[in-house]
């Protein structure tokens, strides 16, 4: 069902637009649209479906919440609870939750990815002297490889090549 008023002080786009600002396709779109994850479209004469600036916002939303592995049947149960619930404090919780546990897993996300950053870089700089290495590679070459015997610490990235 359609609306038939555009919501005053927002700009209507149209499904093009929408798919170009939130970087989705247009069936991303229309497929959110038939879950119910967008709100109604507005119809304005020319029969052309239009969506107000904000469900750009609401894209965004929940392609982050996607990109975290939040299945879409849990996103519209989250966007209709606040819409559904009596007071603001018991549309909110749900969503509060789910974000602040999908922020801890980021935060440990961003450790492992530093932890893995610095292991990398470390196995790289170990990498070109071996990109200079004229001999055939095995555990024994490398491991009597002077870089690696005089080095404190393998990177354990390198060590597992080694083996």
């Amino acid at each position: 069902m359609l609306v038939a008023e555009a919501p005053a002080q927002s700009k209507l786009l149209k499904i093009g637009e929408v798919a170009r600002r939130t970087g989705v396709t247009l069936r991303t779109v229309r497929y959110y649209q038939s879950l119910g994850l967008l709100g109604e479209p507005v119809e304005v004469k020319t029969r052309v479906r239009m969506y107000p600036e904000r469900v750009c916002r609401r894209i965004a939303l929940i392609r982050d919440l996607r990109r975290l592995d939040v299945p879409l049947g849990r996103i519209r149960v989250l966007l209709s609870a606040r819409h559904q619930a009596p007071t603001g404090a018991e549309g909110s919780a749900q969503l509060a939750s789910t974000l602040a546990e999908k922020l801890t897993e980021i935060e440990k996300r961003l450790t492992d990815y530093r932890a893995m950053k610095e292991n990398i870089g470390a196995t790289l700089a170990f990498l070109q002297t071996c990109l200079l290495c004229s001999r055939k590679p095995s555990t024994a070459v490398c491991e009597a490889c002077e870089l690696v015997r005089c080095s404190d610490q393998v990177p354990p990235h390198f060590d597992a090549l080694l083996s």
